[in-house]
């Protein structure tokens, strides 16, 4: 089912469960179908422990001994792995570790009973694992309340870290809760306090959240996240379904969709979706504006072509080297072959003119032109990896291009990438690197170079920073005709020219 989706529906989705949603097309549909069957044996395991909840406390016991007695069973190195999995400690001999799990499966037994009862008092929800003394007495405030992950893939980590400041029902005290460990389990958990005033409480979980995430609790609506840091995922404190426009959710996955930042509070959020939404509206106007241009008849493209080499012959000799030279073509030569060179020129802008909507569409992004057709013929091109990028300077007559592009096979069995360079107006130079197994070297390589060529990292794209002597990245609007055959392709060009 998810294979059916599209690359930016797929993003979507995947933005919608908190996921990463970077990388070519077959990777997106497996982390995608993966979360899909996590999401099926929760619902699963949800229901059993419905079930089990509607089971008389005779089964309770039941399987409350059951879990005992595979405890008995084990020995000291599996009781240890046992005690870790849920974050407790496995220090001790077995009579300590044994007495440890039964005390843990007697909680998980009463929490099972009561998870959907998490205790609201304030604006926040108080964390399920503070001791229900103190939630008697305290409640908590979305002011000072935080929850932040830190997700590494390839050393197999995935930690949560919880903060929160409690205050008490007659404001008379107020502690800090912490909880952490990694995703799944209980983790550990600390309550700092009471204290007489606010202020020590705030102090700690402000210090506290800067040392895991390096940015300061004040500055958290421009979040910026820090490797090796935790992130922090904003907790949408929203109305009831019935009283609300759209959720933080749902405007994460419409940025997602249009390959925007998706972080920040919901104002930030509703305000970026807004100025998108404009953006839009001013290219539909526009591509209709060059569609209106393409149902002019022949007649209309040969009259401008013949009124252009009319205006080249009755130029001099330094006005046909001036327009060669805007043009990119050579200077040198007679009158005739300058006026020949224009001519030519003329005729195939004429021809680009009538087949610019013809390039081959295969996958999200449109292969480059120049690419060999035994290379179409067998991959596709995908728009998370393919920048066209730009170098003017007017003073040195300088205009450059350089298009990469990550290709794709159709079976989905070995990737490339492809380069192309030269002035504008020209084909250029072309070379294809690899095939390879795997998409890991070609993102690299194609990473690489993007960064040699503009001073920019790719991942961070979206907040692109020109800088002298280097490539400007000419943002790509991958947009359908209505026929969905067909490409417009915009580049918003940077205004670039080096003094």
């Amino acid at each position: 089912m998810a294979n059916k989706l599209k690359v930016n529906e797929l993003r979507a989705k995947l933005a919608e469960r908190g996921l990463i949603t970077t990388g070519l097309k077959p990777v997106l549909v497996e982390r995608l179908e993966e979360a899909i069957a996590q999401d099926a044996k929760k619902v699963k395991s949800k229901s059993r422990r419905k079930r089990n909840r509607d089971s008389s406390d005779s089964t309770h016991d039941s399987n409350k001994l059951i879990a005992i007695g595979e405890f008995r069973a084990m020995n000291v190195k599996e009781l240890r792995k046992e005690a870790s999995k849920r974050g407790l400690a496995t220090t001790g001999t077995k009579k300590e570790l044994l007495e440890r799990l039964c005390n843990d499966e007697a909680q998980d037994d009463k929490n099972g009973l009561e998870e959907e009862k998490s205790t609201k008092k304030g604006a926040a929800v108080l964390d399920q694992w503070i001791p229900d003394h103190v939630k008697s007495e305290y409640h908590g405030d979305d002011v000072y309340d935080a929850m932040l992950n830190q997700t590494n893939v390839r050393d197999n980590n995935n930690k949560f870290f919880v903060l929160q400041v409690l205050a008490s029902d007659n404001k008379k005290t107020y502690m800090v809760h912490f909880r952490w460990g990694r995703v799944g389990v209980k983790g550990q958990s600390k309550l700092d306090g009471p204290y007489d005033s606010c202020d020590p409480a705030i102090e700690i979980f402000s210090n506290k959240f800067y040392d895991k995430t390096r940015n300061h609790w004040s500055d958290r609506k421009e979040f910026i996240f820090h490797p090796k840091s935790y992130a922090w995922l904003e907790v949408d404190y929203g109305k009831e379904e019935n009283d609300s426009v759209l959720k933080v959710n749902e405007l994460r996955a419409k940025l997602a969709e249009r390959g925007l930042i998706t972080t920040g509070l919901k104002p930030v959020l509703v305000e970026r979706l807004e100025e998108a939404i404009a953006q839009d509206a001013k290219k539909v106007k526009s591509k209709s504006r060059r569609k209106r241009n393409r149902d002019s008849s022949d007649s209309t493209h040969d009259s401008n072509k013949l009124i252009a080499i009319g205006e080249f012959r009755a130029m001099n000799v330094k006005e046909l080297r001036k327009e060669a030279s805007k043009r990119g073509l050579a200077t040198t030569g007679t009158k005739k072959e300058l006026l020949e060179r224009l001519c030519n020129d003329e005729a195939q802008d004429d021809k680009n003119g009538l087949e610019e909507e013809k390039s081959t569409k295969k996958g999200a992004a449109v292969l480059d032109q120049w690419i060999p057709d035994h290379v179409k013929s067998e991959y596709h091109g995908d728009d998370v990896y393919d920048a066209m990028l730009n170098q003017t300077n007017v003073r040195d007559n300088n205009n450059k291009f350089f298009v990469l592009q990550v290709l794709a096979s159709d079976n989905k069995k070995t990737y490339m990438v492809h380069f192309r360079w030269g002035r504008v107006g020209v084909k250029g130079q072309s070379k294809l690197d690899g095939p390879y197994d795997s998409c890991d070297p070609a993102i690299e390589i194609f990473s690489n170079k993007f960064y040699d060529k503009t001073r920019n990292h790719w991942s961070d794209r979206k907040e692109f920073i020109f800088h002298p002597k280097s490539y400007a990245w000419l943002e790509v609007d991958y947009g359908k005709e209505e026929n969905d055959s067909v490409r417009v392709l915009e580049a918003e060009y940077f205004c670039v020219i080096n003094d």
